[in-house]
C-alpha cells in the first residue's frame, strides 16, 4: 500500500490545561477526545469560514491540521482569542500522511468521507514520500468534499454552502462558537441557497481544462449563476467542483462547464 504525504495540510499543537475548553468555544465540531480523527472549521462573528482543519486528539495536547501555507495565520487566529487562556500553541514537525486503503502508518478513516481513504501522522517521511494524491482529489470531487482554500473562499464562504455538516463538520448539539448563531440560523430556517456539485467538461478541444477557481459561472445570458473551485484534468478527463444556485441548476454553463452530480 502507497502511503504518501499530504503537504497541503500542516499541524499546529494546542497544549495546556484549557486546550479542549478553548478550542470547543472556536470551532464548529465537538471539541472532544477520541480515537478517530474529526474535521471542523473556524468561523469569523458573520459565519464566514476562516480555516478548515482535520482534528487530532493525543494525550495531552490536539492538533489541528490546517493549511501549510496559511498556518501562520491559523497560529496567528489562535493566539489573538487565547488571551487568559492556559494554553501554548506551536508547530511540530510532523507530516499528514494518506493512503487508499489502512496501513499501520495511516490507521484512521478520513472523517469528511470513507472515499477519501485513510489518514495518519507522523515525523518522518513514509516509504513513498510526496507523491501522487490524483485519486485522493478525484474521490473529492465525486463526492463533493472541499478542500480548504482550493475551494472555500476565505472570510467569504458560508459551511452550509459548502457542505461543512455533510462533511461531519459541524456539531449541532455543542454550545456556542464563534459564528454559531449564523450556521445555525441558515440550518434550521432552510436558508441554504447553493450547493457544491461535480461538474465535468463539455468541449471538442481534449486539451481543454476547466476554468481557474473562483472563476464566475454564467448562464445562456450570462448572468452570474455559480463559482468555479477546485478542478484538474483535461478534456473528458476533467472533473471539479462549482458552488451552484440550487434553485436554478443548469445543465451546462459557459465554458463547457457541465454538471456530472449534486450532492
Amino acid at each position: 500500500m502507497t502511503v504518501v504525504v499530504d503537504a497541503f495540510r500542516a499541524p499546529l499543537c494546542v497544549a495546556g490545561d484549557d486546550r479542549l475548553a478553548f478550542l470547543q468555544g472556536l470551532m464548529t465540531q465537538a471539541i472532544t477526545p477520541q480515537a478517530a480523527p474529526a474535521y471542523g472549521a473556524i468561523l469569523t462573528p458573520q459565519g464566514r469560514v476562516l480555516h478548515d482543519a482535520l482534528i487530532v486528539y493525543t494525550a495531552d495536547a490536539v492538533l489541528v491540521f490546517g493549511e501549510t501555507a496559511r498556518l501562520a495565520d491559523a497560529a496567528a487566529l489562535l493566539d489573538r482569542y487565547r488571551l487568559r487562556a492556559k494554553v501554548t500553541v506551536t508547530t511540530p514537525s510532523l507530516r499528514l500522511r494518506r493512503s487508499a486503503a489502512a496501513s499501520e502508518h495511516t490507521p484512521f478513516p478520513d472523517p469528511r468521507h470513507p472515499a477519501l481513504g485513510w489518514v495518519g501522522y507522523g515525523p518522518e517521511t513514509p516509504e513513498g514520500g510526496e507523491g501522487d494524491l490524483t485519486w485522493y482529489h478525484r474521490a473529492r470531487f465525486l463526492n463533493t468534499v472541499p478542500e480548504g482554500a482550493l475551494d472555500m473562499p476565505v472570510g467569504e464562504a458560508l459551511p452550509l454552502d459548502y457542505g461543512l455538516d455533510r462533511c461531519h463538520g459541524i456539531a449541532w448539539d455543542k454550545g456556542c462558537y464563534m459564528g454559531q448563531e449564523v450556521t445555525a440560523r441558515m440550518h434550521y430556517r432552510t436558508l441554504v441557497k447553493k450547493h457544491l456539485v461535480t461538474v465535468g467538461l463539455h468541449h471538442p478541444n481534449d486539451t481543454a481544462a476547466l476554468p481557474p477557481a473562483f472563476t464566475d459561472l454564467r448562464d445562456a445570458d450570462g448572468h452570474i449563476q455559480g463559482l468555479m473551485a477546485s478542478s484538474s484534468g483535461t478534456g473528458q478527463g476533467a472533473m471539479g467542483l462549482a458552488l451552484v444556485k440550487k434553485e436554478t441548476l443548469w445543465p451546462l454553463y459557459g465554458d463547457g462547464v457541465m454538471v456530472v452530480s449534486g450532492e
